[in-house]
This record gives C-alpha cells, sequence and structure tokens, in this order.
C-alpha cells in the first residue's frame, strides 16, 4: 500500500481513503471489498489487489453487478498464483520460490554464525508484469482503488 500512495503522490493525486479497501488476502474479502468500491460517489476504473486471490474475488463481484472488465474496470492482482491464468488475471509475478529459498539461506546463515543477527540484510528479487485480460484503457479519468 505504501508504493499504491507514493506513486498517486508523486503523480499529484490525492490518496482517498474511501478507494482503500481492505480484502484479508482471500477470495471472499476480495469480493466484498470490491463490492465497497463499487458503492462509493466516484468509483474506480481500475483496482489493484494486493493478492491474486482478493483480485479475483473483485472480479467475480465486478462481473455479478453487470459490469464488464476491462471495458468498465481494469482489475489486476499481485503474485501470479496458478489461477491467475486460470482466470486470465493480469499480475504481478514475483519470485515465490526464490523468495523461500533466499529467506531460508539468510537464516542458515545466522544460525550457522556465518552471518550477525543485528546484520539487516535488504534483498530485493525482481518481479515482472503479466498482461492478460483483465486491464485494459481507461474509460475515463479516474482514480485507482486498491482492496
Amino acid at each position: 500500500r505504501v508504493g499504491y500512495e507514493r506513486v498517486l503522490s508523486d503523480a499529484g493525486i490525492a490518496v482517498r481513503s474511501d478507494l482503500i479497501a481492505p480484502g484479508n488476502f482471500a477470495l471472499q474479502g476480495g469480493a466484498e471489498a470490491m463490492a465497497r468500491l463499487l458503492t462509493v460517489d466516484r468509483p474506480p476504473t481500475a483496482v489493484f489487489a494486493e493478492s491474486d486471490e482478493m483480485a479475483i474475488g473483485a472480479l467475480k463481484t465486478v462481473r455479478d453487478s453487470g459490469l464488464r472488465v476491462p471495458e468498465d474496470i481494469s482489475i489486476i492482482g499481485f503474485d501470479d498464483h496458478e489461477m491467475a491464468a486460470f482466470t486470465d488475471l493480469t499480475t504481478v509475478a514475483q519470485p515465490v520460490h526464490q523468495h523461500g529459498e533466499t529467506a531460508a539461506n539468510l537464516l542458515l546463515e545466522q544460525m550457522g554464525g556465518q552471518r550477525d543477527p543485528s546484520d539487516m540484510t535488504s534483498v530485493v528479487l525482481p518481479t515482472r508484469i503479466v498482461v492478460r485480460a483483465t486491464t485494459g484503457p481507461c474509460r475515463q479519468p479516474a482514480d485507482v482503488a486498491a482492496p
């Protein structure tokens, strides 16, 4: 969320708290968060969900409401979960296995005395956007929401 708020700020766009709807990283949470977002005065034309599960829940709510994805609203998730490809969800792919491997190696180094516990190592692993069918051009200038 910090990145979302920073990008909006850098672009001179005010963060609207009514467009931040927690989804608890679950299908049902994403569906409920999207339902809340559809009731605000100026609903978003794009939603970035912090997980693919929430994005898939949001996708169902949007379609159930009679709106079209991506014509009326674009949805993007995060993770590149195997269901993302199955549902044709645009997502940000992250190397999940590499995250686990890197974390385990850092822990083993610390446990083996090869790394000082006070040495807080920051590791940035690559991500990439995987464009699929749930995103498209904005139909009109509007706000972007994050469930």
